[in-house]
């Protein structure tokens, strides 16, 4: 069995990949992302890029991600500093937007491309409560200048579509990929 890498310096995915037992290695890969106006062609730029900087220099299956926030045609990525994240969430308030995730497994250059979008839904959102968030620094590596998982949950009124997408991580497609791709899926869970 080969060994599968994880391309990701998210702590909430490899989290979430070992609350389902899946056996793996973390791979923290430095790629410069890109944000264009096409979501599609952000997360899979983004994710193919991460998987071809790394994928000949191991020996094993190799998994890259990229989480982006969509938002009136508007890419955000990870916010820069604490002013675009209040910039960002500010944007956010009282309105829905759409998660996109982009996933890519393979190995040595062979690889397969999947996404999964889903749709957020915010509260409003005042300056005391954004700055009281902006404080916690979870915002830092955060798609969008939140994470969901954390102290961002309260903005939240409702989610359309998977929640574990706007963690960055949708499972069922990541798993059914690794399927596509002709991995055992029973050979890389404890």
């Amino acid at each position: 069995m080969k060994t599968l890498y994880v391309g990701t310096k998210s702590k909430a995915r490899i989290a979430l990949l070992n609350s389902i037992g899946l056996k793996f290695k973390p791979l923290e890969i430095d790629f410069r992302e890109s944000y264009f106006e096409d979501p599609i062609s952000t997360i899979k730029l983004n994710s193919v890029g991460k998987y071809l900087a790394y994928a000949y220099k191991i020996d094993g299956y190799l998994a890259t991600f990229d989480t982006i926030v969509y938002l009136d045609g508007v890419t955000l990525g990870k916010p820069r500093d604490r002013g675009e994240a209040f910039k960002f969430l500010k944007m956010l308030s009282g309105r829905d937007h759409e998660v996109y995730t982009g996933m890519v497994i393979g190995y040595k250059g062979e690889y397969l491309f999947d996404y999964v979008v889903s749709r957020v839904f915010f509260d409003e959102l005042d300056d005391d409560i954004i700055n009281w968030y902006l404080d916690k620094g979870e915002y830092i590596n955060a798609a969008g200048g939140y994470s969901i998982q954390g102290y961002a949950s309260i903005f939240v009124k409702r989610i359309e579509g998977c929640y574990y997408n706007v963690l960055g991580l949708p499972l069922n497609a990541f798993l059914n990929l690794m399927k596509r791709f002709g991995l055992k899926i029973l050979e890389y869970l404890k």
